[in-house]
């Protein structure tokens, strides 16, 4: 087929403009943390920004002739490292008697090469001491240990990766990330590994990306050769790779722990001509199908993104609906509590009983604190502990029934909210019983606004030291609705209108029903707070409704430019 009629060939300019703003779209997109479903939305971003990152832009964007890039994979104990080795004739890639043997990932390139693999993000920058940062920067990705040596052909780059199927979590995950900078992967196994379900896991990308595969059945014995290629020949048949160049590696001694010379010639010599026939056309004739394919895997993965991000925004929005609800039904109970009496506690009443005591100073009256002590002899007077002032202690009991009451009411808004969050997807039960808790805070700021409120009372009075003026006609506006008994046998509504004595008849009524109103718009105040500061957790606005139309957007661009760069030139 000519270059201009080949998928992945021709004008390229405008797949590299739409993958260009593809990356810009899903690197900016800003995501919450979170459950589960969030889970899902940061590893479809971070798989469309991975392939993009670590190869589709690298090749889209260099300018130089970039080697061809082949990571040798396998198995643990299969002869990776020793098979590196062979190729280049040069103990590069140490193998170890511990397993996973090989910890860190070692390139291995042509000196000539070098800047080329800067461009690929696969080599640091010398001069700067960092890799280029450009929008394929594959070394975000992967951490690699470049080793130049002369005797690898121009134009081919060997990784040698750690093990597929290695018990070390990082080591496995390093090595799925290996092959997405990959061109080419060169499969090592042995006789007794062919067949192993995680290495073939892995296969299965590979026919995904429908990238360019070598096999090598290493340490193989005269006897089985036959059998083991036959059957391994119908497995990859059954993938889908029968496209896979197979290779033999008998079993022999090793030399200076390389294979003989005349073992590995054979694939020594495919590899160069491979890597000839990469060379020379941009992009590669030889990776455009895996660069077609990359990108097509970016779409799907932006396209799963999107849906995400749809899901995430109807998501956020149900939970709004149930922190709403069930703080509106909060504020409903705090309402109705600030008027049936349950705040005229114990300790309110008793504290109101306290001021009738004998000498405790009322409005329009002179002090007689003085006085509490006559007749007492001055000694003993002297031993006693200080007696609180009452009016104090009624400011005291005031607030902290209020507290309570604030409290309580957030508690099980809390653990509703936290009931409710469990059920949907986006949020584990844990989380959703951590993150659903009051602000640490929210006691101080209570008792603040209930000190503020008392100062309204004193401000709409008029009047200088009125604070049992100020906090009898407080206990009136939460004492005032139907809990109350008719009777008062305890004196305590007598107690609470001596303080009101000097006020017109209708004036007390009037001033706490405005000073009920004025609590509750108040403790409305606290309770939207803490609701605000739960639905900002899950606010749409982290995931923008028109976020998922802007990635479909995006990746429908790159479907289109890769239909249009497959074109015949006319």
């Amino acid at each position: 087929m000519d270059d201009a009629a080949r998928p992945g060939v021709g004008d390229a300019q405008e797949l590299v403009d739409a993958a260009t703003r593809l990356h810009h779209t899903v690197q900016s997109l800003r995501l919450p943390t979170g459950g589960p479903a969030l889970t899902v939305m940061h590893e479809a971003r971070d798989r469309a920004l991975r392939l993009l990152e670590s190869y589709a832009m690298p090749r889209l964007a260099t300018t130089d002739e970039p080697p061809l890039v082949v990571v040798i994979g396998g198995p643990t104990g299969a002869g990776k490292s020793t098979l590196t080795n062979s190729l280049v004739g040069a103990p590069v890639s140490l193998s170890g008697v511990l397993r996973p043997t090989t910890r860190q990932p070692v390139m291995i390139y042509n000196p000539l090469d070098a800047e080329a693999l800067v461009s690929l993000g696969l080599r640091q920058d010398p001069e700067r001491g960092e890799a280029r940062q450009n929008l394929g920067d594959a070394s975000r990705w992967v951490d690699l240990r470049a080793v130049p040596h002369p005797d690898v052909p121009q134009g081919l780059a060997v990784i040698d990766s750690p093990d597929l199927d290695s018990r070390v979590d990082r080591n496995r995950q390093l090595a799925e990330r290996l092959l997405a900078v990959a061109d080419m992967w060169l499969f090592v196994t042995t006789g007794t590994d062919y067949a192993d379900a995680m290495s073939w896991g892995m296969l299965a990308e590979a026919a995904r990306r429908r990238m360019p595969l070598a096999v090598v059945l290493n340490r193989l014995r005269d006897a089985e050769v036959a059998q083991v290629r036959r059957h391994f020949a119908t497995l990859l048949t059954e993938a889908g790779l029968a496209h896979a160049h197979m290779f033999t590696l008998l079993e022999v001694p090793l030399f200076e722990g390389r294979l003989p010379v005349h073992v590995v010639l054979p694939l020594q010599r495919w590899l160069e001509t491979t890597s000839r026939t990469h060379r020379g056309t941009r992009p590669a004739a030889s990776i455009a199908p895996v660069l077609d394919s990359s990108l097509g895997q970016v779409v799907a993965a932006v396209h799963h993104l999107a849906d995400a991000a749809d899901d995430q925004v109807v998501t956020a929005r149900r939970l709004r609906v149930d922190v709403e609800a069930i703080f509106s039904h909060a504020r409903e109970r705090v309402r109705a509590r600030c008027t049936d009496a349950s705040l005229v506690t114990e300790e309110v009443t008793a504290a109101w009983r306290a001021t009738t005591r004998p000498g405790v100073e009322n409005p329009g009256h002179k002090a007689h604190a003085a006085a509490s002590g006559a007749g007492k002899r001055p000694g003993l007077l002297r031993r006693r502990k200080p007696v609180e002032d009452p009016w104090t202690t009624v400011r005291r009991a005031l607030r902290e029934a209020i507290g309570r009451l604030v409290a309580e009411q957030l508690d099980l808004a809390m653990f509703r909210i936290a009931e409710r969050w469990s059920d949907h997807s986006a949020i584990t039960a844990d989380d959703a019983r951590t993150l659903a808790q009051p602000s640490a805070d929210v006691t101080t700021r209570v008792d603040r606004t209930v000190d503020d409120w008392l100062a309204g009372i004193t401000k709409s009075l008029g009047r200088q030291e009125s604070e049992p003026v100020t906090l009898a006609i407080a206990t009136l506006a939460v004492e005032s609705g139907p809990g109350r008994a008719a009777t008062d046998p305890r004196g305590f509504r007598q107690a609470v209108r001596r303080p009101l004595a000097a006020l017109e008849p209708d004036q007390p009524a009037a001033l706490a029903r405005e000073a009920w109103l004025d609590l509750v718009a108040a403790l409305n105040s606290v309770m939207l707070q803490e609701e605000a500061r739960l639905s900002d957790l899950f606010d749409e606005s982290h995931v923008l409704p028109e976020v998922a139309a802007m990635l479909r957007e995006s990746a429908d661009a790159v479907t289109a430019a890769l239909a249009r760069d497959g074109e015949p030139a006319s």
